[in-house]
């Protein structure tokens, strides 16, 4: 991948996440308004960003497991990767309790599972890898039921 190959490209990718670390909780703060009471579009939009950012747990577990076979373990960019990992990791887990406590359990678990659609587009537009057939009634089945989970909370 040349995108993470080159220095300003790690330095880039390190502040994002940084900065999203510092500022998640005052976003969601603000996006709840007084009271904390949040509209349903914006709360979903919330659980479905936090859930599409913890997707790229698995991007960045497969550049240091990339990092590793290239380089060895004590690379630098293994040790990078692994940190983007865990980072990804303890924003994703502040944010999910910070949004969790707006929807129901079962919405938001049922909602959790989209994750398994991001980690299929990740693969192909950053890994250049292929979807099967199963692989895409995979994800119509996924996204059939969250939209049941969706169609008996809103009832």
């Amino acid at each position: 991948l040349p995108i993470f190959k080159s220095s300003p490209s790690f330095i880039l990718i390190f502040l994002l996440m940084g900065y999203r670390f510092y500022i998640i909780s005052d976003v969601i703060r603000i996006l709840c308004g007084k009271g904390g009471k949040m509209k349903k579009f914006t709360r979903y939009f919330l659980l479905h960003l936090n859930i599409m950012l913890f997707s790229f747990t698995g991007v960045f577990s497969k550049l240091a497991s990339n990092a590793y076979k290239e380089h060895g373990l004590f690379h630098p960019s293994f040790f990078f990767f692994v940190f983007l990992m865990l980072l990804n990791c303890a924003v994703y887990a502040v944010a999910w309790q910070k949004i969790i406590k707006r929807f129901s359990l079962s919405v938001a678990y049922a909602n959790r599972s989209v994750y398994l659609i991001w980690s299929q587009l990740w693969a192909v537009f950053i890994f250049h890898e292929n979807l099967s057939v199963q692989n895409i009634i995979g994800m119509a089945v996924l996204f059939i039921g969250v939209l049941i989970v969706q169609t008996a909370e809103s009832q």
